[in-house]
């Protein structure tokens, strides 16, 4: 047994033993100062003390940050067995004129060594030392670059990584800027942290629409190619502000063609990319992690080509043969024929498609922050989340009979019968899954006249079924 072992099992016990006396306490003021009936009063007892030891062990013995209306549930499944059997034990054994105190120091005694292996076994097991000391709020600010777009955080959650449009910056948790890379004129969108090579990818788009026009507004004389690509940060490396994003060694990118061809084509309704995560293959929570890039999408209300979500996932681990320095001058065409696969979801209109895709291994659900729809005809909800529990079924194409693969939403939140999801306000500038039913949530704020972007990235909680919750205390 490891030290580490050792200390949980000693606080364990010692917890324990607090609840003995809780247990023991509530007995003796139900048996002999109430006197209520000997098997109601050890019952009561029993309760009491299973709330106190459950409280206390979760978040200082185990410190666990599972959801706990499901570690209660299984620790009220122990003592539907426990319960039943101990009060029968305690009966049997004072009936035969053992004495009752002894009876329940056996008893309690007994309950110690099983509960400690349920809930180290099975109660808590995988969640063991999750529970973090996560900030409730972190403000994050820089100028002149564009609002927040999306937000990573590190495995060892020490730093946290923020695209501001034309900046990718890495922040310590208390919110300050401690490196940045500048000097894109094209939209750095979504991000997600790649926890096999601890770097940072991220969607970015160069066009002539409206957004791309914008962008190439704020640089005097400079235009590129149309492509969209998916950009790497070697965020080890980043140790200084304003490091160049074409020069600095720290970014490469990748070429989506795919992308390129929809765009160009007008097909889908493709206004680009945006949303980026990280997850295993649809219809398994476990295994290879594959990146999943989700589709910008015009909510052209002229169309009905346009009222699913496009997905396409890839398989980047041989991606370093295409991997290719930034140069704004003269772009590269280096990348996938295709993607390994290309999936449809379908939720109706959108207002340029989904604007975050995160992955929640806790769940098996990947959660798609959108701008709101504007045909009547849709719920046009503001979030949406995908069951990747369930295997894909095959339907048409949007544009044509072709057969394609669809990705199930979760029948979860609000549904009008065919289509679920969340009016929830937040999500599309950045989101985070901290594991456990944590996240961070990105609260934009920006002052385009003073060229100011600003965001509350605030804790949120959330049990897989119900609204975001925001951790206030």
């Amino acid at each position: 047994v490891s030290m580490k072992e050792f200390a949980r099992i000693v606080k364990f016990v010692l917890f324990s033993m607090s609840a003995g006396l809780i247990q023991l306490g509530s007995f003796t003021l139900m048996n002999e100062l109430i006197k209520l009936p000997y098997w109601l009063s050890y019952l009561i007892a029993l309760v009491l003390s299973v709330i106190w030891n459950f409280t206390f062990n979760r978040k200082f013995t185990f410190k666990s940050a599972t959801n706990i209306p499901k570690a209660m549930l299984l620790v009220f499944l122990f003592y539907v067995v426990f319960t039943p059997a101990s009060t029968w034990f305690e009966d049997y054994l004072t009936r035969l004129g053992w004495n009752e105190y002894l009876v329940t120091f056996i008893n309690m005694f007994i309950n110690l060594i099983l509960e400690f292996l349920y809930q180290r076994f099975v109660v808590f097991n995988k969640s063991i030392d999750t529970l973090k000391n996560y900030k409730k709020l972190i403000h994050v600010q820089t100028e002149k670059s564009g609002h927040i777009q999306g937000i990573a955080i590190d495995e060892k959650r020490k730093y946290i990584y923020c695209s501001f449009t034309t900046e990718f910056a890495k922040f310590d948790m208390k919110g300050n800027k401690v490196a940045s890379v500048k000097g894109l004129v094209g939209h750095l969108g979504c991000i997600a942290y790649n926890y096999e090579d601890g770097k940072v990818y991220g969607s970015l788009e160069f066009k002539h629409d409206m957004i791309g026009k914008s962008i190439l507004n704020n640089f005097e004389g400079v235009d590129v190619k149309d492509g969209f690509y998916i950009a790497s940060f070697d965020v080890e490396k980043m140790n200084a502000l304003d490091m160049d994003a074409e020069t600095s060694g720290i970014m490469n990118t990748v070429f989506l063609k795919e992308v390129t061809d929809d765009y160009s084509s007008g097909r889908f309704g493709t206004s680009g990319i945006d949303g980026t995560t990280f997850a295993p293959e649809i219809g398994k929570k476990d295994g290879k992690q594959y990146l999943y890039v989700a589709y910008g999408i015009y909510s052209d209300t002229g169309r009905d080509d346009n009222d699913c979500q496009v997905v396409l996932q890839y398989d980047i681990s041989s991606w370093n043969e295409y991997a290719r320095p930034l140069n704004q001058n003269n772009m590269h065409r280096c990348g996938p024929e295709k993607p390994d696969k290309k999936y449809f979801v379908y939720t109706g209109n959108t207002n340029f498609g989904i604007q975050n895709l995160e992955y929640d291994p806790s769940t098996g659900y990947m959660i798609a922050a959108v701008y709101r729809g504007q045909k009547e005809q849709f719920p046009n909800y503001k979030m949406y989340v995908f069951d990747c529990n369930k295997e894909s079924y095959i339907g048409k194409m949007p544009d044509c009979d072709d057969e394609c693969e669809y990705i199930n939403l979760a029948e979860i939140g609000e549904t009008d019968g065919k289509i679920y999801g969340f009016r929830f306000d937040y999500g599309s500038t950045g989101i985070a899954a901290l594991g456990n039913g944590y996240f961070y949530i990105s609260e934009n704020k920006e002052d385009w006249e003073k060229k100011i972007f600003e965001s509350d990235i605030c804790l949120y909680t959330w049990d897989g079924v119900t609204p975001f919750v925001k951790k206030q205390k």
